[in-house]
């Protein structure tokens, strides 16, 4: 059919001189499976953190080298290899949304983006996803620039009753215990 010459006409193509975009366009003018783009196709959720004094919780990002094999993702902190980061950030899974893009449900993807944002939270610090110590609220969505154009789901957590240093603490207690799932990748 014509789907062979397509596939031929499309490798015969030269890679030099191409956007991403050019990359990942198909013969009639479609995007590529997400599976197959070149392209980043994940969409960010990060929050920035307050303690009960309204102070900030920032978190010094850096690979702890003793504990990461030389092929570990860690090695490649893309954006931001070492410095000041939000309090807690990942990738919002397709299973949080999955519903939500099946019956068009904004309400659905504004939870799925929440529950998203709770479990990186959970992962990266080890406080429960059902916790009543914070409360997360959506802020911000932009494309980040550090990250290609990434989208991203920014969001604010307060700590009611905490403050920083308890948080900070709290943090050092989960992973001192395993209670921290993504360890290593703060300083």
């Amino acid at each position: 059919d014509g789907i062979k010459p397509a596939l031929e006409r499309r490798r015969a193509r030269p890679l030099t001189g191409r956007t991403c975009r050019e990359l990942d366009t198909l013969e009639n003018g479609r995007l590529k499976p997400l599976s197959e783009c070149v392209q980043a196709n994940t969409i960010g959720v990060t929050t920035v953190a307050l303690d009960r004094d309204n102070r900030i919780i920032a978190r010094f990002r850096r690979v702890n080298d003793a504990h990461v094999r030389p092929d570990d993702q860690q090695k490649r902190l893309g954006a931001m290899p070492e410095g000041w980061h939000c309090f807690s950030s990942g990738v919002l899974e397709w299973s949080d949304i999955e519903d939500a893009a099946a019956t068009a449900s904004a309400a659905k993807f504004c939870d799925g983006l929440m529950e998203g944002m709770r479990r990186e939270i959970w992962y990266e610090t080890g406080f429960a996803r059902d916790s009543d110590e914070y409360s997360i609220v959506p802020y911000a969505f932009a494309r980040e620039l550090k990250r290609p154009g990434k989208p991203q789901f920014f969001f604010l957590t307060r700590f009611h009753r905490m403050t920083a240093e308890d948080v900070c603490a709290r943090i050092a207690e989960h992973h001192s215990t395993g209670r921290v799932h993504e360890p290593g990748e703060y300083g």
